[in-house]
């Protein structure tokens, strides 16, 4: 919903949650927050099927993006780092998803990253993503029986935070970054 899409300068912790949850997101991740161990719960309405394992060498309890807020993020440095969900029978999304995460890009480069995504290896270009594009701006990969991408003009500053929505919706992509419309 780009409606409740917020800058980080806006966005206050006690705002964050309600501006989330009015959303109503299937899967939902505050990575870093309240989780134990090596899971990331899943706190959106799919449950806690969707949770996922910290794989590789991350950094945790890192200072967030939302302002005013004592909840902590998490570093990935690259490579392997990544949350896995493993839930046999994952549909990717054809038409009209959304997805967004709040992004920290490293100064020293950030061209081919996944930021979020969807991706089956059983079915053919079985996947989705909100990634960095090869020249490092934000990009929205569309690939389902038909292999779609759309790249912005917007790249990462690094050590800044964005916050970085990918919206397909009947068949057209569109990429928001701090709330504008960059591509789409």
């Amino acid at each position: 919903d780009t409606n409740s899409v917020a800058t980080v300068a806006s966005l206050e912790a006690q705002d964050y949650v309600t501006v989330i949850t009015n959303d109503a997101p299937l899967h939902w991740w505050r990575l870093g927050t309240a989780d134990t161990g090596t899971a990331a719960a899943n706190r959106g309405s799919a449950g806690v099927a969707y949770s996922g394992m910290y794989n590789g060498a991350l950094g945790r309890y890192v200072t967030g993006a939302i302002v005013n807020s004592s909840d902590t993020a998490v570093e990935f440095y690259g490579g392997a780092d990544q949350v896995v969900i493993t839930v046999t029978g994952v549909v990717i999304p054809s038409n009209n998803y959304a997805m967004e995460a709040w992004v920290q890009c490293p100064s020293d480069g950030h061209a081919l990253r996944g930021i979020c995504g969807r991706y089956n290896p059983t079915v053919s270009l079985g996947g989705v993503a909100l990634a960095t594009a090869q020249d490092s701006s934000y990009a929205l990969f569309h690939k389902n029986t038909t292999t779609d991408s759309l790249v912005s003009n917007v790249h990462p500053i690094g050590g800044s935070y964005d916050h970085v929505v990918g919206q397909y919706v009947r068949g057209s992509g569109m990429i928001y970054v701090n709330g504008q419309c960059v591509a789409g």
